[in-house]
């Protein structure tokens, strides 16, 4: 079974899709899980659809309540749709999980990062 954490601060999208596909039987073996940092469509549509859910608080400088959740989860894949950039040390602690579908960009990481 694999897990997709979706990092979310605003409408449904990419979540929607993934949540019909299950409900579909298009894909399966699949948990969703949301992550909120603020009260949000994506958010009550989790709720509103019985998807695990968490509302947190978030910032470069106090990434402490998203990387306990992460290391209690330990996810498969992060989803990023946040409206902000995620800190560098979250994105190395928990390497290879983040893909980022929202228009901001993550930190830079060399490919020296990855030995």
């Amino acid at each position: 079974m694999k897990t997709i954490i979706f990092l979310v601060s605003g409408d449904v999208g990419n979540l929607k899709f993934f949540h019909f596909a299950l409900e579909k039987n298009l894909i399966s073996e699949l948990i969703l899980i949301v992550i909120a940092d603020r009260e949000c469509g994506a958010i009550e549509f989790a709720r509103k659809n019985g998807i695990k859910n968490s509302l947190i608080t978030y910032s470069k400088s106090d990434s402490h309540g998203l990387n306990i959740l992460l290391d209690k989860i330990n996810p498969d894949i992060v989803v990023t749709n946040w409206n902000k950039i995620i800190d560098e040390n979250t994105l190395l602690r928990h390497f290879g999980k983040f893909i980022n579908l929202h228009y901001s960009l993550l930190p830079a990481i060399s490919y020296r990062d990855w030995e």
